[in-house]
C-alpha cells in the first residue's frame, strides 16, 4: 500500500504544476487558432526569407488579409491586425 503524500508536498506540487499546464494549455490553444486560419504554411512566411519558423506559425493568430488592386491586378494583402500596417502584398500573375 502506498503512503499517502503530506499535505504541503501536495500543495506545493499543485502549484508549481499548475503553471506548467497553464502554459501548456495556452499553447496548444494558440497553435489550434493558428492551424485553423486558413493560411498555408508557405504563406506563414512572414519576413519572405523563404521559411517558416514557429514563431511565424504563432503570429499567424495576429494577422489579416484583405483583397487589394495594385496596377489594375488583383492581389492580397496581409496585415498585423493590431495596427492594420500591411506586411506583405501577393498579386496573381498578369495574362
Amino acid at each position: 500500500m502506498r503512503a499517502r503524500q503530506h499535505p504541503v508536498r501536495r500543495l506545493l506540487t499543485s502549484v508549481l504544476l499548475a503553471p506548467l499546464l497553464f502554459v501548456l494549455l495556452y499553447y496548444g490553444w494558440l497553435a489550434i487558432s493558428a492551424w485553423r486560419s486558413g493560411y498555408s504554411w508557405a504563406e506563414m512566411d512572414w519576413n519572405s526569407d523563404g521559411r517558416t519558423t514557429v514563431r511565424e506559425f504563432f503570429a499567424t493568430n495576429d494577422i489579416g488579409r484583405r483583397p487589394v488592386t495594385r496596377n489594375g491586378r488583383m492581389c492580397v494583402e496581409f496585415f498585423r491586425l493590431e495596427d492594420q500596417r500591411p506586411l506583405r502584398i501577393t498579386c496573381t500573375p498578369s495574362p
